[in-house]
């Protein structure tokens, strides 16, 4: 087959269009979402371009609120609507299981596994959240993880010398030893 000067550019201009095409498409299939808040990767199992994105309700989260006014390590306190964001790794941390199942990690000194579901509330001894991301690659794939948005956190012990402590202040955990022990989340006098 001949092409003429015309034709034979036609040809190589159709090739590159469709080159462009094809590398357009892969990349909107292929690129990461993850960073993208309020939205959930929905992949099958084998975690290939077939994915949709799923909107979690919004939260509505009043106002950081502490029922021991801060830092007080003789008082256990329950902070309420402090909206911490964890994120986890699929192992140590987190075994997912799909996009919509996994199993997380709690080190609150019983070392337990709880297994929680996308956009559902679970409850925790010391706590309340609510999975907002599954991101599932594949079985034991190190870019799987769980995105989870804690409401409500109280005080509590870690161990009988050991104080895990929220507030509002800075919106995270600060751990305190006890000199006379810890008990149901404040230490002893």
């Amino acid at each position: 087959m001949v092409l003429s000067k015309k034709g034979s550019a036609v040809f190589w201009i159709s090739i590159v269009i469709v080159l462009v095409v094809i590398g357009v498409v892969a990349y909107i299939l292929f690129s990461d979402r993850s960073g993208s808040s309020n939205k959930i990767l929905d992949s099958n199992i084998q975690g290939d371009s077939s994915e949709s994105i799923t909107e979690i309700p919004s939260l509505n989260i009043g106002p950081c609120s502490d029922s021991d006014s801060g830092n007080n390590y003789y008082s256990k306190g329950i902070v309420e609507n402090i909206n911490v964001t964890l994120i986890m790794k699929d192992s140590p941390d987190a075994r997912i299981f799909s996009n919509k199942k996994a199993s997380i990690y709690v080190d609150d000194g019983s070392s337990t596994w709880k297994d929680v579901e996308l956009g559902k509330i679970f409850n925790l001894g010391f706590g309340r959240g609510i999975v907002t991301n599954i991101t599932y690659f594949g079985q034991e794939d190190s870019r799987n993880s769980v995105e989870d948005v804690y409401l409500t956190l109280s005080d509590y012990c870690y161990n009988s010398q050991i104080l895990v402590e929220y507030s509002c202040n800075d919106k995270k955990e600060e751990t305190y030893e006890c000199a006379k022990g810890c008990v149901d989340g404040a230490c002893t006098n």
